[in-house]
């Protein structure tokens, strides 16, 4: 987890949840939406937990923004076995396509029209791709 922020503007710190009775047994300590914090719960040393809890009790769940980093959901390509061959099959329940970041859309599309070029042999179509792949290059550095 990155980032929680309440109302969009105030970071919301976090705590361990073994400290939160103790900060909230005190005036002077106990977390205010000025500087609210919260806990992961479920939370170990070995998985951070699931959900969250914020405190104090008066911030709602709509004034709550999480931004987080996920893993790709592993790809699962389904199929039915149809004269003893594989045919694709979409629609399962248990299908799941592989995921890309949005980062990577251009230079995926980039390096398909690089092996399409190549394959069509069409030289226009490879050099406008490598050039296009060298002009992000530069931008990254």
């Amino acid at each position: 987890m990155n980032t929680v922020l309440y109302n969009s503007n105030t970071e919301v710190e976090r705590v361990e949840q073994n400290k939160i009775k103790l900060l909230t047994a005190s005036h002077l300590t106990a977390p205010t939406t000025t500087y609210p914090a919260y806990y992961m719960n479920g939370a170990t040393v070995s998985a951070p937990g699931n959900s969250i809890t914020v405190y104090p009790d008066t911030i709602g769940a709509g004034e709550i923004v999480v931004q987080y980093v996920r893993y790709p959901l592993a790809p699962k390509w389904t199929y039915n076995t149809v004269g003893g061959s594989p045919v694709f099959n979409q629609s399962a329940t248990d299908y799941q396509d592989f995921e890309l970041p949005e980062s990577d859309h251009v230079e995926l599309t980039l390096k398909i029209l690089q092996y399409a070029g190549i394959n069509i042999r069409e030289m226009a179509v490879v050099q406008a791709a490598a050039q296009e792949e060298a002009i992000n290059n530069q931008q990254e550095t």
